[in-house]
């Protein structure tokens, strides 16, 4: 039976957690059910802290404990969801985050974990519609912006694509893999100038990075600037020394210009 005393042990626990003290919290939590076996959030947020250290077996044994004692306890449905999810249970997954969202609708985080889980899947075009309904709700996320541009990146809905990259970098302007799809899209629609300016400003802030080279020596073989798009490559060779990819388009630049003595013994291998 729950009390005031575990009441205030529960407060105590989760301030804890929230702190990061993991380990006192965990103990208060246990404390909290050996006296209340039932507790639904003491379950949940020993499920929690599980899954945060990767646990997931345990982490959906607690969310279910959760359930059995609240079958309407929310977030221990996403929380089973997403253990589930990442123990590869992709069907269970689903029907947790289904069934938090029958329970609540404008849990905004139930549809956003399983627009994840259906892209993880390869179902992009119903997780575009999961990510517009997470959005709807909570339009401030950085990470559901990109993941929906990633999902119409694979559908070939380009500029919609671009559009969903936008809103990630307005958020979180250093995301930087956004402004690399953001550019890739531009490209895939033949804006390569403007693909070009957007990689231009990333390798002028994020010059250590061989991805953002590699992307701007495609562009630049795109636009037949060999001779520039040979540097790029150069470049993040220079980076990263076993970029497969950056090899290839230096040989293809190279090519190209027919400095064919210059291409690399990689490339046969390629």
């Amino acid at each position: 039976m729950a009390t005031s005393a575990n009441s205030d042990l529960l407060q105590q626990a989760l301030a804890l957690h929230r702190r990061g003290a993991t380990t006192d919290a965990a103990a208060c939590y246990a404390a909290v059910l050996r006296s209340d076996p039932c507790n639904a959030d003491a379950h949940y947020y020993l499920g929690l802290i599980a899954c945060q250290y990767g646990r997931f077996a345990e982490g959906a044994e607690c969310a279910q404990k959760a359930l059995a004692a609240d079958d309407a306890h929310v977030r221990a449905h996403v929380l089973l969801g997403r253990a589930l999810s990442e123990l590869g249970r992709h069907e269970e997954g689903l029907t947790s985050f289904e069934r938090a969202i029958a329970l609540a609708p404008e849990s905004d985080r139930a549809h956003s974990h399983r627009a994840d889980l259906l892209s993880d899947l390869g179902r992009h075009a119903e997780a575009v519609e999961a990510y517009d309904r997470a959005l709807a709700l909570a339009g401030d996320r950085a990470e559901d912006w990109y993941n929906r541009g990633a999902a119409l990146d694979v559908l070939g809905r380009h500029s919609e694509a671009i559009a969903s990259f936008a809103h990630t970098i307005a958020l979180k302007p250093d995301y930087l893999d956004a402004h690399l799809r953001r550019a890739k899209n531009l490209s895939d629609i033949h804006c390569d100038r403007q693909a070009l300016e957007s990689l231009n400003s990333i390798s002028a802030t994020a010059p250590g990075l061989a991805k953002v080279w590699l992307s701007r020596g495609n562009i630049l073989i795109k636009l037949k600037r060999h001779g520039e798009a040979i540097a790029a490559f150069y470049q993040a060779l220079t980076l990263e020394p076993e970029l497969s990819a950056a090899w290839l388009g230096r040989g293809n630049a190279l090519f190209e210009v027919r400095r064919y003595e210059e291409h690399s013994p990689r490339m046969s291998v390629l």
